[in-house]
């Protein structure tokens, strides 16, 4: 397991992608947290607020990843690893991983899970995950099959003690909705929003 207790600690993880590999219109700072190519589980022990706001503390010292970044035109901030444990406040405009437990409270604009949220408080636009136990969740677009939460809040609705199970739909039903599986950990770029 990769611990986080300072910001610096990201330093060796850090990866630019230049926009041609994006969207065409913003290039993108990764956090790949891997190890013999392989993701690993991250416990995240200090606040970190990965927004643009901050992410001065790479430039100087890693001018080889971030020369290349026009902070005039903006990028995107990316976090991928296996299974994340956010133990003090953690923000971030995308995210990628298995497993999320948040100890505390995170913001997230983008989020994929691929299994289970769980946790205490999670603000996001869109959500995507199996699983999601939360006691406070704020976010515009929720795609989960199990939902357990205290408060839900959403596009101008609030629900409280919400529980819901989507049920397993036969395969050929599925199929015949035309529906993709999604590859682990691809990302397709459209217009200037990240796409899991």
């Amino acid at each position: 397991m990769i611990e986080i207790n300072k910001i610096e600690d990201l330093k060796p993880f850090i990866k630019y992608v230049d926009k041609k590999y994006t969207n065409g219109i913003y290039p993108a700072i990764n956090f790949e947290f891997k190890i013999h190519g392989e993701l690993q589980d991250v416990e995240i022990k200090c606040d970190l607020q990965l927004i643009e706001e901050n992410m001065n503390i790479f430039y100087g010292e890693l001018d080889d990843v971030l020369s290349l970044v026009d902070i005039d035109e903006g990028y995107c901030v990316n976090f991928f690893a296996k299974n994340v444990y956010a133990k003090k406040i953690f923000d971030c405009e995308h995210l990628k991983c298995e497993n999320f437990y948040i100890e505390k409270e995170s913001k997230v604009d983008f989020l994929v899970v691929a299994d289970t949220i769980k946790g205490r408080i999670l603000k996001a636009q869109d959500i995507f995950c199996d699983n999601l136990d939360i006691d406070i969740v704020d976010c515009s677009f929720l795609n989960a099959l199990n939902v357990k939460a205290k408060v839900y809040k959403g596009k101008g609705a609030v629900f409280t003690n919400v529980e819901y199970h989507n049920p397993d739909f036969p395969k050929e039903l599925v199929e015949s909705w035309g529906s993709n599986e999604s590859k682990p950990y691809g990302i397709v770029y459209q217009h200037d929003r990240l796409l899991f």
